[in-house]
């Protein structure tokens, strides 16, 4: 049957020569298997030929050789730790932009890493695309879209959800969601506000 191999979280795999061995046998007793190329990436996800050869070290009767393939796998999805929910003062007009708010930042972090903080993100083979999602009617701008969230986007008094979709180059996603509360946490502030009028003593009596 048809031999499947699975990308693991450090980004590679192994082909053992067992794996594509159908029955290979010497009449004067054991063989050795190889088999080339034996170690796979990211990068060649999908079939992939390989050589299996067979030797039984005999001068006189050499090896044999078996050309197949192998199908490489990616089924890791990405590793997510989600921003923790944002609560922010308002700016003019009762409403913050989105590029001032650093905590919708997301960080990626190498391969294999252990993630150590919110907002990092990691995956075996890379992710290749990380959409936004906003609900709710405390926005205005594009619901959705490609990260970051554009400074486009201004966030008004209130809560909203915000949902990032981590993709990685063979589709496997990972969401995850977090909420942006603008509130008023600013004191009003008076304008023009008149000066005293002036009082006379009274020095003449009633």
């Amino acid at each position: 049957g048809t031999v499947f191999l699975q990308i693991g979280a450090n980004g590679g795999v192994k082909l053992n020569a067992a794996q594509v061995d159908n029955g290979s046998f010497d009449n004067c007793g054991d063989v050795v298997l190889t088999v080339s190329p034996d170690t796979f990436t990211c990068a060649q996800i999908g079939i992939q030929p390989v050589v299996l050869t067979v030797n039984d070290f005999s001068p006189l009767s050499g090896n044999d050789t078996c050309h197949t393939t192998v199908v490489v796998q990616d089924n890791i999805h990405p590793v997510v730790n989600c921003p923790t929910n944002i609560v922010i003062s308002a700016g003019a007009n009762c409403q913050t932009n989105a590029s001032a708010i650093a905590g919708l930042a997301m960080t990626m972090q190498p391969n294999g890493s252990a993630l150590s903080g919110a907002g990092q993100y990691e995956d075996n083979c890379g992710v290749t695309t990380i959409n936004y999602l906003l609900t709710g009617s405390n926005f205005t701008g594009a619901a959705s879209g490609t990260y970051p969230v554009p400074n486009t986007v201004n966030f008004k008094k209130g809560l909203t959800p915000v949902t990032y979709t981590f993709i990685d180059g063979v589709g496997n996603s990972t969401a995850c969601s977090f909420n942006v509360n603008v509130e008023d946490l600013l004191a009003p502030t008076t304008a023009n506000c008149p000066s005293p009028a002036p009082v006379n003593a009274n020095t003449g009596g009633c």
